[in-house]
């Protein structure tokens, strides 16, 4: 990660972790009422009730702000997924666990508005979409595994993994948009789509 969106100091103390998570919590509010642009360090600081030296004590900008709350997001995703890989392991059949892993996003995305303006930011902030590309790539690598775990073979993994990351990142874009009545339609149809092109490179059950 650059120096811009690294977090400055990592908190040990007690107070020191309050206060990085009341930034972090008063940047989620101003997020979600006003936006990304919107955003300033000084609008955080004074949401937060302390001063921009101690909240840049913590953060060089905006950006290392919402990098923050991104890899919480993320961090939470990549222990989903490793859960998945492990059912795979067992081998559980792969419908049911292509089922889950859109089920978990849907519902991660639905669950946190702000999603959808940290989304935003990822792909419209020049320094933020290489944190974007960074978090795909790592996704894509999780996929492989999981795609092996079912049983695809390695190289061929590889690929549809990519594919699957750029479909998976088109699809919790429209999970944020969308309205409620409108979300079991998506996700069924995503599911359909994923799943009929993941099934063209299955090995074929072994007949009795």
């Amino acid at each position: 990660m650059s120096a811009t969106l690294a977090k400055r100091t990592t908190p040990r103390q007690g107070r020191a972790r309050i206060r990085v998570q009341a930034i972090l919590e008063a940047a989620t509010r101003l997020l979600v009422e006003a936006g990304y642009d919107a955003l300033t360090t000084t609008r955080v600081a004074e949401e937060a009730g302390i001063s921009v030296t101690s909240l840049y004590h913590y953060f060089a900008n905006k950006r290392a702000i919402v990098a923050e709350l991104t890899g919480h997001f993320v961090r939470h995703r990549k222990s989903d997924l490793d859960l998945l890989i492990e059912r795979a392991d067992r081998g559980e059949p792969w419908q049911g666990i292509v089922d889950t892993l859109i089920d978990d996003l849907t519902q991660a995305y639905r669950a946190a508005p702000v999603t959808a303006i940290i989304l935003h930011a990822l792909k419209a902030d020049p320094e933020l979409r290489k944190l974007d590309d960074r978090i795909n790539a790592q996704v894509a690598r999780q996929l492989t595994r999981l795609l092996e775990a079912m049983g695809i073979a390695k190289r061929r993994a590889s690929t549809l993994a990519r594919i699957a990351t750029i479909m998976l990142d088109a699809y919790v874009i429209e999970v944020v948009r969308v309205p409620q009545s409108a979300l079991g339609t998506l996700s069924r149809e995503f599911k359909s789509i994923l799943t009929a092109y993941i099934a063209l490179d299955m090995p074929e059950a072994p007949r009795r």
